[in-house]
């Protein structure tokens, strides 16, 4: 996958941070997904807000998309909301990451994640919204208000994680 400024760092939220009225952008995309370790050392993040209407592939949560090396731990969302409104492609969300092939450990949710997709598949998930084949989540739970529908195939919605590939 592509090279990313994440590759081989670690981040640390060294306190909870409140990002009510801020304009959010996801991190990590499709060509350069999020591949360094993020510790929220038992922090919380609030107050995110996040519109996504891509026309094409989606990735939205706090990381949009994360690689097989990366590892997302000790962090908590509470009072955010993302929502999708894809009208192709294929839409990924879920509070904490949309698609993961790492390590996410010990992180809860307590937000809204939505998602309407009117033309392929979605996969909508209170933490996760798919967990690819090298992925995995430990010690992890969601609270969420989960909402999806689709035009033609959903893949689902579930309070933690909404599809998981083989081999998991």
């Amino acid at each position: 996958e592509g090279s990313t400024a994440s590759s081989g760092r670690t981040y640390k939220l060294i306190n909870n941070i409140d990002m009510t009225g801020y304009t959010y952008v996801p991190i990590g995309t499709e060509v350069h997904p999020f591949n360094g370790v993020f510790n929220g050392c038992g922090n919380i993040i609030s107050g995110i807000t996040y519109n996504d209407s891509a026309s094409d592939i989606s990735y939205a949560g706090l990381f949009g998309k994360a690689d097989s090396s990366s590892t997302i731990e000790l962090l908590g969302l509470v009072d955010c909301t993302f929502s999708s409104n894809s009208t192709s492609g294929s839409t990924k969300i879920g509070a904490i990451v949309g698609y993961s092939n790492g390590l996410i450990s010990n992180c809860y949710s307590k937000s809204v994640v939505r998602a309407l997709n009117t033309s392929n598949t979605l996969a909508a998930g209170g933490l996760v919204g798919e967990l690819g084949v090298e992925g995995s989540l430990t010690g992890c739970y969601a609270r969420p208000n989960n909402q999806g529908t689709t035009g033609s195939v959903i893949e689902g919605t579930n309070p933690l994680c909404s599809y998981v590939q083989e081999g998991n």
